[in-house]
């Protein structure tokens, strides 16, 4: 069983303070009002040549297979 919980909202505004898990799907635009973590990647969907790599002391950029 997933360790997950599921959060049902209706109406224009639904505020959430806290979103963890190891898969989460946002399937429209996303604000974000705070810090964005990111252990690693940031990955393009449906493209795997693009996106942003976060190394240690380093930010390596890749669109379409070229650094």
């Amino acid at each position: 069983m997933p360790n997950w919980k599921k959060v049902i909202t209706s109406g224009s505004n639904a505020d959430l303070n806290i979103i963890s898990g190891s898969n989460i799907l946002i399937s429209e635009n996303a604000t974000v009002d705070g810090d964005i973590f990111a252990k690693q990647y940031i990955k393009h969907k449906g493209d795997p040549n693009t996106f942003i790599n976060f190394t240690e002391n380093r930010i390596r950029f890749q669109a379409g297979g070229k650094v």
